[in-house]
C-alpha cells in the first residue's frame, strides 16, 4: 500500500494510536507491579529511600493520566485550532458508510467519556495549574482517578481502536502486549540484593547481638573469607550491614 495515500495515512494512524495505547497499557502495568503490594512498596522504600519512591509513583500516574487524556483530545487544538492531534477521534471520518461511521463514533464518545477524568487532571494540575485550586485554602478535589478507571479507559480506546483496525484494514487485534520485564526486574533484583546483604550480615553476626559498627566482627569475617583486614575492607563490611539492616530493621535501630 502506498503510505502517501489516503489509505496509506489511515493505516499510519491506526498503527500510532495502537502504539500508543499499547504504552499506556504498559504503564499501567507497571504502576500495579511497583506499587499495588504493601511488601514491595517497603522493599523498595528501604532501598530507595520514602521519598524518592513517591516522586516516581507521581510520575508515573501523570504520564498515564497525560496519555489517556492525549488519545482521546479532540482533533483540533492548539492556538487558533489550526493543529491536528493524533487522537480516536480522528477515525469517524474516516469510514466508508454511515452505519459504520456512527458506530465508530459511539466507540469514540464512550472513550472519550471514560477518560474524562484523566483529562481533568491534565488540564487542572498537569499540564497546567487551576488558578483558583491553587489559591483556594479550601480547593475542590479533582475527580478520583485510581487503576480501575485507568483500565477502563484502556478498554474504552482499545476497543476504538480495534473496530478500526478490522472495519479499515480487515486486521483483528489481541490485547496481548509483549514487553520487556522492566518493573517486575526491577523489583526481583532489589529482592536478591535484599537477600544477599541479610544472608552475608547473618554470617559475620549469627544471633543479631553485635552492633554493626562491631570492627573485630568485621575483621573476623575477612579473616574467613581470605580477605586482607585493612580499615578500608573492615568499612566496607559495616557499610554492608548497614545496608543489610535497613531491610530488616527500624530506621532508629540501624545505627544502634
Amino acid at each position: 500500500m502506498d503510505e502517501t495515500s489516503q489509505e496509506g495515512r489511515v493505516e499510519r494512524i491506526i498503527r500510532s494510536l495502537m502504539d500508543e495505547w499499547a504504552s499506556g497499557e504498559l504503564r499501567l502495568r507497571e504502576n500495579r507491579i511497583l506499587f499495588q503490594s504493601q511488601e514491595d512498596v517497603e522493599l523498595l522504600n528501604a532501598i530507595t529511600g520514602g521519598g524518592f519512591l513517591w516522586d516516581v509513583q507521581i510520575v508515573f500516574w501523570d504520564d498515564l493520566m497525560l496519555r489517556l487524556a492525549k488519545l482521546t483530545d479532540p482533533v483540533k487544538g492548539g492556538r487558533g485550532r489550526e493543529k491536528k492531534n493524533l487522537t480516536v477521534q480522528l477515525l469517524p471520518a474516516f469510514c466508508c458508510d454511515d452505519s459504520l461511521r456512527d458506530e465508530m463514533q459511539r466507540l469514540v464518545n464512550e472513550a472519550v467519556e471514560a477518560t474524562e477524568f484523566a483529562r481533568e487532571w491534565r488540564n487542572k494540575r498537569i499540564g497546567h495549574t487551576d488558578l483558583e485550586r491553587a489559591l483556594s485554602p479550601n480547593p475542590e478535589p479533582l475527580v478520583d482517578s485510581n487503576r480501575e478507571k485507568a483500565q477502563a479507559a484502556l478498554n474504552a480506546i482499545f476497543a476504538v481502536v480495534k473496530a478500526a483496525n478490522a472495519s479499515m484494514r480487515g486486521v483483528h487485534l489481541s490485547r496481548r502486549v509483549v514487553s520487556y520485564p522492566r518493573a517486575a526486574a526491577f523489583i526481583t533484583h532489589v529482592r536478591q540484593t535484599s537477600e544477599a546483604l541479610r544472608y552475608i550480615d547473618s554470617l559475620i553476626d549469627p544471633d543479631g547481638s553485635l552492633p554493626i559498627t562491631d570492627h573485630e566482627a568485621a575483621s573476623r569475617f575477612l579473616g574467613k573469607v581470605g580477605r586482607e583486614v585493612t580499615l578500608k575492607e573492615v568499612r566496607q563490611v559495616v557499610e554492608l550491614r548497614e545496608a543489610a539492616r535497613r531491610f530488616v530493621a527500624p530506621a532508629d535501630e540501624v545505627n544502634r
